[in-house]
């Protein structure tokens, strides 16, 4: 351990980048340097480049503006698959009614509407309440839990019946 007066500070730890850090925020660079009178020219000249590229980076972090919060839409959110090859059923008329259906509630809940069972299961979990559907018959989700499997021809009011069960249970 160094002997020091209680008045001098303690030396930084100029192999340690974070230390030259700590050290050069609260004082300025000639400062440091005083304080470290055992480096070359070259030493000094490297540590000076290393924080003043790091000041320049940390303000231009600061300058940056952070991004805004978006408050969460109000009402449900509808997400659907685009209907690919592997959809057996009519995926855009079922989510058109879905959608059309939706709109009378105020809720802020997510609804997933699936259209084949290689991915709708996976994407029907994700949301509060969900379809996924095969090939003349559906299950419907609840927080990624299936509650229930009905023909495709039920699957709409299958759906929209688990809603309101659970609706105020979230």
């Amino acid at each position: 351990m160094q002997n020091q007066s209680p008045s001098t500070p303690p030396s930084p730890n100029l192999s340690n980048k974070d230390d030259l850090l700590a050290e050069a925020s609260p004082a300025s660079l000639d400062e440091l340097m005083n304080r470290a009178p055992n480096i070359s020219d070259a030493e000094a000249d490297q540590i000076i480049a290393y924080l003043r590229a790091q000041r320049e980076k940390f303000a231009a972090q600061e300058a940056t503006p952070k991004p805004k919060k978006v408050p969460r839409q109000k009402g449900p959110i509808l997400i659907s698959c685009p209907a690919c090859g592997r959809c057996r059923v009519d995926i855009l008329k079922i989510a058109a009614a879905v959608e059309r259906r939706l709109k009378k509630y105020p809720q802020p809940i997510k609804v997933a509407v699936m259209g084949c069972v290689v991915n709708g299961p996976g994407e029907a979990r994700e949301a509060d309440f969900g379809i996924a559907c095969g090939q003349g018959v559906g299950a419907v989700f609840v927080r990624g839990r299936e509650v229930k499997r009905v023909k495709e021809r039920y699957l709409h009011d299958a759906l929209f019946e688990v809603i309101d069960e659970n609706i105020n249970r979230r």
